[in-house]
């Protein structure tokens, strides 16, 4: 049975014992996953203390299976909440392991952060199905294809911020430029861990609307990322699972019509 153990501010509320075990655990799964550990997030060398780890454990027994890593840190009064990596053993896919763990992490920051209101998000990343479920299950996320042209100021004033202060804790390294009109660090991943190939089909999203919009803004030659930005709240995930839920619903009352007609 897989379990799960939500740390909230994992590097500030936990005994720097603790947190090395907690560091020793995601870094299994990390080698697992990734092949190497890098340098950013809980396995960053130096913590930034100005910036907090929201970690997610997936466990089978007492055996670390998965993980979620992400970062909260502060743009003025605004809260945002960094999605981060995430990783699950390769014998543990398949299992909807990685949706739990996301899952957990949002509920679980949610409630203990931001319980009635507005959190801001922001996510980096070159693999298509990772920007296409961020534009798809959050709210006000710019760039995406369901939402407006231009950012809005909040949305500016964060990616500006992430731009300059925020570059280390989200491996961004110093020599990537930062493409305003695309939202795009340029050179963010070349030679690294996270490049991908344009050709790998199995980064693409299941809903080709996404891929064909982020496309545009990628160019997987250079090691391009796109940097989201975009808000969330408890009610709106509360009330897209409700309204995903129905619609699963709905459908298995029109295939079981359709079978007693059938019948």
């Amino acid at each position: 049975m897989i379990t799960y153990k939500f740390y909230n501010a994992a590097n500030r509320k936990l005994s720097q014992r603790s947190f090395e075990a907690l560091k020793e655990d995601v870094k299994e799964v990390a080698l697992d996953c990734l092949g190497e550990v890098p340098n950013y997030q809980i396995f960053s060398d130096e913590q930034n203390p100005n910036v907090e780890n929201m970690v997610v454990l997936a466990l089978d027994g007492k055996k670390p299976v998965g993980f979620v890593s992400s970062l909260e840190f502060k743009i003025g009064s605004r809260k945002v909440l960094h999605l981060g990596l995430t990783c699950v053993k390769s014998e543990y896919r398949g299992k909807k392991i990685s949706q739990k763990l996301v899952a957990k992490l949002l509920t679980g920051y949610l409630i203990r952060n931001a319980f009635l209101g507005k959190v801001w998000i922001s996510n980096l990343a070159c693999v298509l199905s990772s920007l296409g479920n961020v534009a798809k299950y959050f709210d006000e996320v710019y760039p995406s294809p369901r939402y407006q042209v231009c950012p809005s100021l909040q949305h500016y004033i964060v990616a500006q911020e992430i731009n300059k202060n925020f570059r280390s804790e989200l491996y961004i390294p110093e020599s990537a430029s930062f493409d305003e009109d695309r939202n795009t660090f340029i050179n963010s991943v070349t030679g690294n861990m996270f490049e991908k190939s344009e050709g790998d089909l199995q980064f693409y999203h299941r809903e080709s609307l996404y891929n064909i919009f982020y496309k545009k803004l990628i160019n997987f030659q250079t090691g391009d990322e796109v940097l989201q930005i975009g808000t969330m709240s408890l009610w709106s995930i509360v009330s897209k699972t409700v309204s995903k839920a129905f619609k699963k619903l709905k459908i298995a009352w029109h295939n079981f019509k359709e079978s007693e007609v059938n019948a």
